[in-house]
């Protein structure tokens, strides 16, 4: 048997570790929201993540990909699309989600479109909330359309512990943007 000598050493280099879906639609959707530009690196461009993708696109960030990464320059809220904002969530229940009270950062008139079951998705917490805030919204149950126009205001929200942290998150984003505090 021949000897191995171990020699003791630091250890260098890089490590890339699987891309996470749920951390891919967060990091897109911060990097829309901020004012600068953001760079987002080990993502994979599944459709859901196309989706928030383009979601946001629709919104008015813009995002490009650019060797293997996304170039993200920010939405200054005020700035946001006007008119009617049409929004591909495809089959992604994440991104319509979270995009649903994010649209509502200003009064413009949304249309959230998907396929497959996206239109079984429960969406009770934000109708709740567009009733108490009289934001207007159109949805036939079991549909994948959904039509809003109205303005989210601070306040507060009142959400289940025991449902999706999809609702939560998507106030979390939307929330810090309005004027004022509120309070999940």
């Amino acid at each position: 048997m021949e000897s191995l000598k171990i020699y003791n050493n630091k250890l260098k280099g890089e490590v890339v570790i699987p891309p996470s879906k749920s951390m891919a639609h967060r990091a897109v959707i911060c990097a829309a929201l901020s004012e600068d530009e953001s760079i987002i690196k080990n993502i994979d461009l599944s459709d859901d993540i196309i989706a928030t993708i383009n979601g946001m696109k629709a919104l008015g960030a813009e995002i490009k990909l650019d060797d293997k990464r996304l170039i993200v320059k920010g939405i200054n809220i005020k700035n946001m699309k006007r008119g009617e904002r049409i929004i591909d969530c495809n089959e992604s229940g994440s991104t319509l989600r979270f995009l649903i009270p994010i649209a509502s950062l200003d009064n413009g008139k949304n249309k959230f479109i998907g396929r497959g079951n996206l239109g079984k998705r429960p969406l009770n917490v934000y109708y709740n909330i567009f009733n108490e805030q009289g934001i207007k919204y159109l949805h036939n149950e079991g549909e994948v359309i959904l039509k809003t126009e109205g303005k989210l205001k601070n306040g507060e929200f009142h959400v289940r512990g025991d449902i999706s942290s999809q609702f939560i998150t998507g106030l979390m984003f939307t929330l810090p943007l309005l004027d004022g505090n509120s309070k999940i």
